[in-house]
């Protein structure tokens, strides 16, 4: 059960941070300009795929020291990126 919420959680960091790459003028759309923010919102964007990858690592080898490890990773960069990302948001 938690291989699979393992993967899960691997492909929605994948599909994220895929997003965050390649798409990332969807996101700027909602944020103040500021110079760099762009660069800031890859580097992100990569920091969830690489977080992607190594899910589907945990998931596959299934050590529970490592899988949760991994899950507090995950928690404290999304911790960090949506901090960054609620300073950055346009008030209307």
């Amino acid at each position: 059960m938690i291989q699979i919420l393992l993967f899960i959680l691997a492909a929605l960091l994948l599909v994220i941070g895929y997003s965050l790459v390649k798409k990332t003028a969807i996101f700027l759309a909602f944020l103040k300009e500021k110079e760099g923010l762009d660069a800031v919102l890859i580097d992100y964007g990569k920091f969830y795929i690489v977080g992607g990858i190594l899910g589907i690592a945990c998931a596959i080898f299934n050590d529970r020291f490592f899988n949760i490890c991994f899950i507090i990773a995950v928690f404290i960069l999304s911790g960090i990126f949506s901090f960054y990302l609620s300073k950055n948001i346009k008030m209307s």
